[in-house]
């Protein structure tokens, strides 16, 4: 692990430890740099967030097949898309030179890169790639990676980590919460 880390963690413990002996009556928060600090951020981002889930829109905000977002979650650039049943979670990067695919939000049949025009189907497989006659290229092992979504409550819901927790028992509850 990175040393910046361990120091970083180092310094969280210590707080941890200080605020688990205060009295149980004494009000207490963890320092103000855990809360603005950059260097911090960059651990929870690598540590903790990666591995979770985030809500990222309203499945609303995504009613027909074709509707798009972007959004830029822990450094990394995503589309959600409606595809024909399911919202999807896309990398917006061209595999071909790293170019975003999308901006905004709005509405498209297919993703195209501004810089070669490779295309992109809402599935994230390489329909189009201009002047890429390469023999060692094949084009059907070309898509975008494409990351965890799933729909809960009307939200969509994305995650980052290879292995995922279990969705419904991190929202467990949230139903009669939102319900009323």
């Amino acid at each position: 692990m990175n040393e910046r880390f361990v120091a970083q963690g180092t310094d969280l413990q210590r707080a941890l430890a200080e605020a688990s002996q205060a009295p149980d009556e004494a009000p207490y928060g963890m320092p103000g740099r855990f809360y603005w600090d950059e260097q911090h951020f960059d651990r929870e981002r690598h540590t903790v967030l990666r591995k979770g889930w985030h809500c990222v829109a309203r499945a609303d905000e995504l009613a027909n097949t074709g509707d798009f977002l972007t959004l830029t979650l822990l450094d990394e650039p995503i589309i959600i898309v409606r595809r024909d049943h399911a919202i999807a979670a896309l990398s917006n990067v061209c595999r071909h030179r790293g170019m975003p695919l999308a901006k905004g939000s709005g509405h498209a049949a297919r993703f195209v890169c501004p810089y070669h025009a490779c295309t992109y189907g809402l599935d994230g497989k390489l329909l189009r790639a201009s002047r890429m006659q390469n023999a060692g290229f094949d084009p059907q092992t070309c898509h975008l990676p494409e990351f965890h979504c799933v729909e809960r409550f009307g939200f969509v819901y994305v995650s980052l980590a290879d292995t995922t927790p279990d969705i419904d028992a991190e929202l467990a509850g949230l139903d009669t919460l939102i319900t009323p």
